[in-house]
C-alpha cells in the first residue's frame, strides 16, 4: 500500500457517517491477509533451508571422495594397495561419522559390475562396458548427510578417466643426473664404466668432474642424461609404505634386501623409501627401486646393486671385490651440486633396460574425461 491508500483510509476514519467500522475492517482483513503470507514464506524459508544446506553438504562429501579416489590411484593404481570398493554396495569409505559419509568406488571398463541394486547404488549404469577402450575407468563418488540410519540427503558425482601406465621412455634406461660424475684413483688404473648391453653403448669417466674420457660431443648419449627425469616422489613414498619397505632416518641396508628380487609382485618392482642416508656395505647385494631422501648415499667395496637408485644427494661407489657389474639398473640423481663418484679400480654399472620398463609401468597417467553429477536412488 502506498501514502494515498493511507491517507484515504485517513479520511474515511474521520468522517461521521458511520463507515468508519466498515474500514476498519477491510484494515484489518488487509493485515491478516498479509500476516498470513508472511507466516508462509517464513515456514517454507523454515523448511527449505535445512535441506539446501544438507544437500550443499553432501555434494562437498562427493567432491571429497572423488578427489580422494583419483589421488588413490594416482599413487597406487599399478603397485600399490589400491582402494576402489569391491562393488557398489560395498564402497571404499573415504570419511565416515555419525552424521556424514563419503565414499567411492570404481566401474572396470567391460565388466558388468554395476547391478543397479541396493540403497548405496545410483540408477544409472556407471560401467563403460567398452572392450575397445579398456583404460577408461568410471569412478562414482558419493557424499552423504544422515540422521540416525536415515539418510537425509546424498548427492553422486561421476567422474569418467583414462587411466594407463606411463610410456616407457618416461625414464629412459641409463644414468640421470644433475649434478657431477667424476672417477678417481690413479690415472692410468682407475676407471668408472657405464654400459648399456642392449644397445651396446659406453661411456667411461676418468679424474675430472663430468668428463667422459675421452671427451667427444656426444659421446653421453643413450646413457648418461641431463638434467635429470622429474618424478613423483609421493608415488614412490606411498608404494614403499604399502610394501613394508619405509624407513625414517639412515638405513644400512642388509644382504638380499628386501627379498632377493627386484620384483615385489608380478612386474611390480620392490620400492624402498629412505628419510635419511643410505649405506651399502661389501660383500652385499640389495634389490628394487630405492628413493634416497638424504644428502649421501656410499656403496663399499663387492657389492651389487640390482636395481635403481633415485637418490636427492651425493652417491658415492667405491669399487674393489669380485662383483660386476656394481650396479645392474640405473640411477636418477638430483641436486646441481650432487656428485656421482666411482672411486678405486673398477666401478661398473650396467644399464637395465627390463627395470626401466617396469618402473614406468607402475606410474600412471591420469586423464579426466568428464565430471558430471549422478542421479541417486536416495
Amino acid at each position: 500500500m502506498n501514502t494515498k491508500s493511507f491517507k484515504k483510509i485517513a479520511d474515511i476514519l474521520n468522517k461521521d457517517d458511520g463507515i468508519s467500522i466498515l474500514a476498519i475492517v477491510v484494515l484489518m482483513v488487509i493485515m491478516s491477509v498479509m500476516g498470513t503470507v508472511f507466516t508462509s514464506i517464513m515456514g517454507g524459508w523454515k523448511v527449505s533451508a535445512p535441506i539446501t544446506i544438507n544437500s550443499t553438504k553432501a555434494e562437498y562429501l562427493a567432491e571429497t571422495a572423488a578427489m580422494c579416489a583419483l589421488q588413490d590411484a594416482q599413487y597406487r593404481f599399478y603397485g600399490g594397495s589400491f582402494n576402489f570398493g569391491t562393488s557398489t554396495a560395498v564402497p571404499y569409505v573415504v570419511y565416515s561419522s555419525s552424521t556424514e559419509e563419503a565414499n567411492y568406488w570404481f566401474e572396470k571398463p567391460d565388466v558388468a559390475d554395476d547391478v543397479i541394486t541396493g540403497t548405496n547404488d545410483d540408477v544409472v549404469d556407471d560401467d563403460n562396458d567398452d572392450s575397445s577402450d579398456p583404460s577408461l575407468y568410471s569412478i562414482i563418488a558419493t557424499g552423504k548427510v544422515k540422521i540416525g540410519s536415515a539418510t537425509i540427503a546424498k548427492r553422486q558425482i561421476k567422474v569418467k578417466a583414462d587411466i594407463s601406465p606411463s610410456p616407457s621412455n618416461t625414464a629412459a634406461p641409463g644414468v640421470h643426473t644433475d649434478g657431477g660424475i667424476e672417477g678417481t684413483g690413479p690415472p692410468n688404473n682407475s676407471h668408472f664404466d657405464m654400459d648399456n648391453p642392449t644397445t651396446g653403448t659406453n661411456v667411461t669417466y676418468g679424474n675430472g668432474v663430468s668428463l667422459p674420457t675421452p671427451h667427444t660431443s656426444g659421446s653421453e648419449a643413450g646413457i648418461v642424461y641431463r638434467p635429470a627425469v622429474v618424478l613423483d616422489e609421493n608415488i614412490f613414498k606411498a608404494m614403499a609404505i604399502d610394501q613394508g619397505h619405509y624407513h625414517p632416518g639412515d638405513f644400512p641396508a642388509s644382504d638380499n634386501y628386501p627379498n632377493s628380487s627386484y620384483y615385489y609382485s608380478g612386474s611390480v618392482p620392490n620400492v624402498t623409501y629412505v628419510t635419511g642416508n643410505l649405506t651399502v656395505n661389501g660383500n652385499m647385494e640389495i634389490f628394487g627401486v630405492y628413493w634416497i631422501n638424504g644428502n649421501t648415499t656410499v656403496f663399499n667395496g663387492n657389492y651389487r646393486v640390482n636395481g635403481i637408485i633415485i637418490c636427492e644427494g651425493d652417491l658415492t661407489m667405491n669399487g674393489g671385490g669380485n662383483k660386476s657389474p656394481n650396479l645392474n639398473g640405473g640411477i636418477i640423481q638430483y641436486g646441481v651440486s650432487s656428485r656421482l663418484t666411482g672411486n678405486g679400480q673398477p666401478v661398473d654399472i650396467d644399464i637395465n633396460e627390463d627395470y626401466f620398463d617396469a618402473l614406468n609401468a607402475t606410474m600412471p597417467i591420469i586423464t579426466v574425461v568428464s565430471w558430471e553429477e549422478a542421479v541417486s536412488a536416495k
